[in-house]
């Protein structure tokens, strides 16, 4: 058997507005009484990884009202993506505004994992995957963060089809 399970926040049945404090605190009594263990996934349609301020905003308190769904059933470790900027396709090739704007959105990202950090405190452990466009400003956020709080959930399927995650990944 297994001892633990997965929660997808994807899911509309997973929405932590689906649960008051009541229904969350007999889903954990419930666990804790079988000795299961919860992990979250968050939603995947945030995106941290943004220069509009309402973006950000929004992504942030759904990704803050998640962590408290998953603390209040128990889960130790919470993963989120941090999502892409916009990709500008032109006629000689394309470029990703974290890219051109490199810097920037290192600071960008660092600010916002930092905000979910503080929050998070010691509820939860946060998870940083490696998803979608993984250039410099991601892996300097990172870096910035990791061993402050922050760790990584290591994809290996999004590694294998893509190189450079995979070396970021094994340093």
């Amino acid at each position: 058997g297994f001892n633990a399970v997965e929660i997808n926040l994807n899911m509309p049945e997973f929405y932590p507005d689906r649960y008051g404090k009541p229904d969350r605190k007999h889903i954990r009594d419930k666990l804790d009484d079988e000795g299961f263990t919860l992990t979250f996934h968050a939603p995947e349609d945030i995106n941290l990884s943004t220069k509009q301020e309402l973006i950000e905003d929004a992504s942030l308190e759904i990704l803050k009202r998640s962590i408290d769904f998953a603390h209040d059933l128990g889960a130790k470790r919470f993963t989120f993506h941090i999502g892409d900027s916009v990709n500008f396709t032109m006629f000689d090739g394309s470029v990703r505004l974290e890219e051109y704007y490199e810097n920037e959105y290192t600071q960008i990202l660092k600010d916002a994992m930092s905000k979910l950090l503080a929050f998070s405190g010691d509820k939860i452990v946060l998870c940083a995957e490696n998803t979608g466009f993984f250039g410099g400003a991601k892996k300097n956020a990172i870096k910035s963060l990791l061993g402050s709080g922050l760790y990584l959930t290591w994809d290996l399927g999004h590694s294998y089809i893509k190189k450079n995650q995979m070396d970021f990944m094994l340093q």
